[in-house]
């Protein structure tokens, strides 16, 4: 069955939808580590809104070095902060694929996987699918009205990029990715609004803001840079001191549009160590600013107010409240970040390769299902003796590499046929498994090594790790299954050479157009506040004077346009915090609601015999009751006595008076269970005919002691058919 028939079946067949309703997707990456717990919080989410349609966890960074310890405080901040922030006003926009769970049904609608299936046909398509594929899968999540939830009482662990090379590359595929998406749902508001319940006006001015004051944000690095260097040499011009702080920039975006990627990155790893020694003297600088202006100075009461917001979120994050210690190692990043980074992502627009964790590619297609230590041996050979018979005759090197080709051609024929062995052939013995020297002996005795079978070898299955494992196969439809999916959804994609440099140029083209735009829209918001200041320096006309006056006897002035910046960004953080204290007392009481405050084994076993007798009350109401009231008795006999060696184990370190008072409790219910089994033996001779208010007065008299839900328990077991004592006594046996 396609995907297309399933899809039609799903929406006709109500039963089919539900069952998809409650089947869910774990995404993994493989350096990933979590607790079953921390599915188990995104469980509670999905069964408690049904409209859920994937929901994500709090993913902790894991490794050393300086650029994970920056990564820790940036994920803390964007956890602690904008996560919740979204999930609290709206929805978030991106449920990373490194640790997320998904709803079988949303992901199974018809507008969603048909279009997250769907092959980029244009360069703008490569950005938005392929750089950043969860958060385009969340995307159309939210347009088609699920919802995108986080949990932060869901932890996991990820492995983080730890060199600088690989961090930038990362990020040079998350940036482009992230405004491309976010981008295209503030487009298509009206409809996102109309179809998402969960995502209002209010939401989407929000998100549009913050992509406004994204693009704006290396325009702000800037000037702050240049009134850092200004305030620390104040005998230089300010505008000399734009240009120098501009030279660096303008050849880092003449190196990211010509040279090689090695190049671009080693530049800015000197940029970001330059720039870092930078925020040195912004530091230096705000603290002359505080001791001569005091309380008296805008710069002074957004900074107090800045760190406090994260000093209070780390307190409330106590587990990661050591994330906060690295706050200072990201403050000397933020241009390397903010600057650097965001011009390396754009002017790399057109480079669609991963960037991290990507092996050496091979130069021929045919290379395919070679195996990597024949390769490698015969790389290295062909290395070796090229240099040492470069002094030799050509055509003693000629041959001599002609004969390497020829037992690489049979190192690949042997390889391949080593990968046809079915498993059928040597798995004579089920707890047998492939070695080397059994697919050694096959391939030698040339054994006809695939008859009925599509199953293969590979090389992971001669892993020492795996020598006592026992093979088996797939069934027929789950082999069919996937043979479909792989050709269908998972086979590689194949571009012509025209296809290839048809996205090349759209990809450049779209690279010019963003980047031309970025650079503009910052130059002018650098020339209008540089303006400003420089008219400052001159006159007070343009200038706000504050309503203090500092010890000096000073009076600051700020420009209208910067104290509005400044004015909203201290809002949109305001509002992030509030969304914080909200989203803190929910993971509150998700985590009491999910933890046991008082635990005791033997009061656990007094609540199994009272859910005993409400199970089979429940029954009275099936057609099959007497059956699946026997069998819940079973069931419970068998959990019941798992219970009992357990306390019994318990009850050894316990003390003696408690341990003899919960026996006497489950003594208590042994001795009334035992009265239900007598009672039971007389079963045959009550009569058939006997009322039930006969017979609910006769469970009374011989049970004077126990509750009314007990009595029609017992009176539902004795409605089914009459069974031998025996039976009965095997069923309430406790």
């Amino acid at each position: 069955m396609s995907i297309d028939e399933l899809m039609k079946k799903l929406e006709n067949d109500q039963h089919l939808r539900e069952q998809a309703s409650n089947t869910f997707l774990l995404a993994l990456d493989g350096d990933v580590d979590f607790k079953p717990e921390a599915v188990k919080y995104l469980m509670d989410r999905m069964r408690k809104f049904p409209n859920v349609g994937a929901a994500c966890g709090r993913i902790h960074p894991t490794g050393n070095g300086p650029v994970v310890w920056y990564q820790k405080f940036e994920y803390a901040v964007s956890h602690w902060l904008q996560k919740v922030a979204e999930d609290t006003l709206g929805c978030v926009l991106c449920s990373p694929g490194c640790f997320s769970l998904f709803r079988g049904s949303a992901l199974m609608d018809n507008n969603i996987m048909k279009v997250y299936t769907t092959p980029p046909t244009e360069g703008r398509h490569h950005v938005q699918y392929d750089q950043g594929e969860d958060r385009w899968l969340c995307t159309l999540l939210l347009q088609q009205g699920y919802r995108v939830e986080y949990v932060a009482a869901s932890d996991a662990l990820t492995e983080a990029p730890e060199g600088f090379n690989e961090f930038f590359n990362q990020r040079r595929r998350w940036s482009p990715s992230t405004m491309a998406n976010i981008l295209d749902l503030l487009l298509d508001w009206k409809h996102v609004i109309k179809q998402n319940p969960d995502i209002s006006t209010i939401y989407i001015f929000y998100q549009a803001f913050l992509m406004f004051s994204s693009i704006l944000t290396p325009g702000t690095i800037f000037l702050m840079l240049v009134g850092a260097i200004h305030t620390a040499y104040s005998a230089i011009d300010l505008w000399v001191v734009l240009l120098i702080n501009l030279l660096p920039l303008v050849v880092f975006v003449i190196l990211c549009f010509n040279a090689k990627s090695e190049t671009q990155l080693t530049f800015a790893g000197i940029l970001s160590i330059a720039y870092s020694l930078v925020m040195m003297l912004v530091i230096i600088g705000l603290v002359i600013t505080i001791v001569d202006l005091g309380f008296c100075s805008v710069t002074t009461i957004f900074f107090i107010y800045v760190a406090s917001v994260f000093v209070i979120s780390a307190l409330l994050h106590p587990q990661e409240f050591s994330c906060i210690f690295h706050g200072f190692l990201y403050f000397l990043a933020i241009p390397a970040t903010s600057v650097v980074m965001v011009l390396y992502s754009l002017c790399n627009l057109n480079v669609t390769s991963w960037g991290t964790r990507e092996t050496a590619q091979t130069s021929s297609g045919n290379d395919t299902g070679k195996s990597g230590n024949s390769r490698n041996w015969i790389d290295v050979s062909r290395g070796a003796l090229s240099r040492f018979l470069s002094s030799s005759q050509q055509s003693n090197e000629g041959y001599i590499l002609q004969k390497l080709d020829q037992v690489e051609k049979q190192l690949n024929q042997l390889n391949q046929r080593v990968e046809n062995i079915t498993l059928t052939q040597y798995a004579v013995n089920s707890t047998a498994s492939p070695t080397d020297s059994t697919v050694d002996n096959i391939v030698d005795n040339n054994t006809k090594i695939y008859d009925n079978s599509e199953t293969v070898i590979y090389d992971w299955i001669r892993e020492e790790k795996l020598n006592n494992a026992t093979l088996g196969e797939l069934d027929g439809d789950e082999r069919k299954f996937w043979k479909y999916m792989i050709k269908k959804y998972l086979f590689p994609l194949v571009q012509t050479d025209e296809e290839k440099q048809r996205v090349e140029a759209e990809l450049t083209a779209l690279r010019n157009k963003v980047c031309l735009f970025f650079i503009l829209a910052n130059a002018m918001f650098i020339c209008i506040i540089f303006t400003l200041q420089q008219v400052t320096m001159q006159s007070k006309s343009l200038s706000i004077p504050l309503p203090c006056v500092s010890r000096n006897g000073k009076v600051d002035y700020v420009e209208p346009i910067s104290l509005t910046f400044t004015f909203i960004f201290g809002i949109l953080l305001l509002v992030q915090f509030v969304c914080m204290l909200l989203h803190r007392f929910g993971t509150l009481v998700h985590i009491c609601a999910r933890t046991e405050i008082f635990q005791s084994k033997m009061g656990d076993d007094i609540i199994n015999y009272e859910q005993l007798y409400h199970d089979l009350a429940h029954t009275s109401h099936l057609d099959e009751r007497p059956k699946r009231a026997q069998s819940i008795f079973l069931k419970n006999t068998v959990e019941l006595n798992q219970v009992d060696n357990q306390a019994a184990d318990a009850s050894k370190s316990k003390s003696g008076g408690d341990t003899e008072r919960k026996s006497s409790r489950r003594n208590s219910f042994e001795d009334k269970c035992q009265s239900v089994v007598k009672f039971v033996k007389r079963r045959q001779t009550l009569k058939h005919h006997i009322r039930r208010n006969e017979e609910m007065k006769e469970i009374h008299r011989n049970f004077p002691s126990l509750s009314q839900r007990s009595h029609r328990a017992i009176f539902t077991l004795l409605q089914g058919p009459a069974t031998s004592t025996s039976t009965d006594e095997e069923t309430l046996r406790l």
